[in-house]
Order: structure tokens, then C-alpha cells, then sequence
């Protein structure tokens, strides 16, 4: 089976794949966590902890082992992307409400 054969990435048997496809399908399922992590304050709150999307629920929530997140070159950009947009969000909210 190849990617383009799959019908839904979240049912696919995973052992029918080859290694790249088997990537790709990770980094389409991290593409979705991540997004709806972001968009969903309880999800966000376990998702997140301060300027670091967690690892280890990308890896829960996309089923892969955990060097998915340091192995794979998509998934890695799109923790390094995620990350640096939440520093950027701590850091404009430190801003907007100084310390009194």
C-alpha cells in the first residue's frame, strides 16, 4: 500500500507501509494534533507546557515511537515552527501585562 492509497490516516495499518509513507502519515497526524491542540484550551493546556509543545502527547496522540520527534525531518520543523510561535505567544502576553 502507498500513501496515496490511503483512504483515512487515522485507520491505516501502519505495518502495510513503507517506511516513508509510514513518515508521512505521521506528520499528517502531527499536523492535526498540533492544530487542534492549539485550538482547544483544555487540549492546549495539557498539550503545552510553557513555550514547548509536549513531545510525549504528540507521540500518544500520533501512535509513533519517540524518536518520530527528533527523526523525522517534517515533524521536527513542525515542533521547531509550533515552539517558537508559543514563545512568541508568552512572550506578547509578558508584554501586554507587565509585572506590578
Amino acid at each position: 500500500m502507498r500513501f496515496a492509497d490511503i483512504e483515512n490516516i487515522w485507520t491505516v495499518d501502519l505495518s502495510t507501509l513503507s517506511n516513508p509513507d509510514r513518515g508521512r502519515v505521521y506528520f499528517e497526524r502531527a499536523k492535526q494534533v498540533v492544530a487542534e491542540a492549539l485550538a482547544n484550551p483544555v487540549e492546549r493546556e495539557r498539550a503545552v507546557d510553557g513555550k514547548r509543545f509536549r513531545r510525549n502527547y504528540l507521540v500518544e496522540k500520533i501512535g509513533s515511537q519517540p524518536a518520530v520527534t527528533t527523526q523525522n525531518p517534517k515533524i521536527k520543523l513542525l515542533l521547531a515552527d509550533t515552539d517558537r510561535m508559543l514563545s512568541q505567544d508568552v512572550n506578547q502576553a509578558a508584554v501586554a501585562s507587565p509585572p506590578r
